[in-house]
């Protein structure tokens, strides 16, 4: 269960992380702005490494 509701969410993030790369890419974004979403993107790829750290040791302590 727990294994799902992860794997859900890091398509999520995922999936938002996508959207908003790919706004920065297409330009036409001011300086600010484009730091703005930089910054939300890396946020979302720390969300994602963690909940894939924490997934990590939960098939860790399962295989114990």
């Amino acid at each position: 269960m727990i294994d799902e509701f992860a794997r859900a969410l890091i398509k999520e993030l995922t999936e938002q992380r996508d959207n908003k790369a790919a706004g920065v890419v297409a330009g036409g974004l001011a300086f600010e702005d484009c730091k703005f979403h930089c910054g939300e993107i890396h946020g979302l790829d720390l969300a994602v490494d963690h909940i894939k750290a924490v997934l990590q040791k939960i098939e860790d302590n399962e295989n114990e």
